[in-house]
């Protein structure tokens, strides 16, 4: 908070957090602190493991 109200709270738009629960937890926080900053999930990593399950389904071994 110290950081983001020092550089400045306008030059901030979202914060972007992997599926750790105390990452999740810290970027909700600072969000409902400061409603102008958006809470974004991971979009990568989330379609990171997306494809490794879709690699993992019965219709891809013979890749393997």
């Amino acid at each position: 908070m110290q950081t983001i109200r020092k550089v400045g709270e306008s030059k901030f738009t979202a914060v972007v957090s992997d599926s750790t629960n105390v990452i999740k937890a810290t970027c909700r926080e600072l969000s409902n602190e400061m409603p102008t900053i958006l809470d974004l999930c991971d979009a990568c990593h989330h379609i990171h493991n997306t494809i490794n399950n879709i690699n993992k389904l019965p219709e891809f071994n013979w890749v393997h």
